[in-house]
């Protein structure tokens, strides 16, 4: 039985991360349905394929490094793609063919 689709958190800008042949994204949960109080939701993030677990973790994480610092705002630096580890700021390392971003709050 295939799982149901999540609502991206942002239907036409969603983040997400691809692998192979899985994928995860961000999703936005609604966790309040009382019509008398604010509605409240959730970020969090679903996976699918045979690495979508692994991916949506990965996400996940991001979302639990951001959550405490709040107003604080992401730094990106981009370095070549043949940058080495130890040359890096401290951060969560995307690595893309052309360049290797670090993301820190």
């Amino acid at each position: 039985m295939a799982a149901a689709p999540h609502r991206p958190a942002s239907p036409a800008l969603s983040p997400a991360l691809v692998e192979g042949d899985s994928i995860a994204y961000l999703t936005l949960e609604r966790t309040a349905e009382d019509p008398e109080t604010e509605p409240r939701f959730r970020l969090g993030a679903v996976g699918y394929g045979p690495d979508g677990a692994d991916l949506a973790e990965r996400i996940c994480a991001q979302i639990r490094a951001w959550s405490p610092a709040r107003t604080a705002e992401p730094v990106v630096t981009a370095y070549p793609a043949d940058t080495p580890d130890s040359d890096l700021a401290d951060g969560a390392v995307i690595d893309r063919p052309s360049v290797r971003l670090v993301i820190r709050y």
